[in-house]
């Protein structure tokens, strides 16, 4: 089975989330693939990663605001990639995908991270369609699937939708036994608004 996930280039945790996903097929029982997008290329500590597993992938540059020519180019990749499942690391993709689907019978995830206040109309277009339209729209939180099902009402269907948290390495990410009073906060992002650093 062939898994082609589209996510974004740049710096942040769609690299993360899809490298850690690939790291746990310890059998061996799919192909991955990545067609990553964005203004910004993926790094290259991301890209030497994807080398040394034999992994696929593409680089599509979107310009900024609406680009339907950037749609139409992942439509013609994903056809070249012939994917079993197409897994969206945000609903931003879902109408190339949706498209890409009438050719096919593969299966469209969606794995939606940002924040419901922070999403502009287009991304909110977009989960609309998504939860239309995907096989499977996976939410982070209990918190965020309510906030969207209030948001989304008849749109929204319980049997299409899960909750799956976002996971942590324990092996790499343990306490710090010595000091058990004292603690510390802290986050490793691109300094732009969606990773909301006012909350923290």
């Amino acid at each position: 089975m062939k898994i082609t996930h589209l996510l974004y280039g740049g710096l942040g945790g769609h690299s993360n989330v899809f490298l850690a996903l690939v790291k746990e097929d310890k059998d061996s029982l799919y192909e991955f693939s990545a067609i990553f997008y964005g203004i910004e290329n993926p790094s290259e500590g991301i890209l030497n990663q994807l080398s040394e597993a034999s992994i696929a992938h593409n680089y599509i540059k979107k310009r900024k605001g609406f680009d339907l020519r950037y749609w139409i180019q992942v439509f013609r990749v994903l056809k070249e990639e012939n994917p079993d499942v197409i897994f969206l690391h945000s609903s931003y993709n879902i109408i190339p995908s949706i498209l890409y689907r009438f050719f096919s019978k593969s299966v469209i995830i969606v794995r939606e991270t940002q924040a419901n206040h922070l999403k502009g109309l287009v991304e909110r277009v977009m989960l609309g369609v998504a939860l239309l339209f995907s096989s499977k729209v996976v939410f982070l939180s209990e918190l965020y699937k309510s906030q969207i099902e209030d948001s989304y009402g008849f749109l929204f269907n319980h049997n299409r939708v899960a909750v799956i948290p976002n996971g942590l390495n324990l092996n790499f990410f343990k306490p710090h036994l010595k000091d058990k009073k004292r603690f510390s906060i802290g986050m490793l992002s691109r300094i732009v608004k969606i990773k909301d650093h006012k909350t923290l």
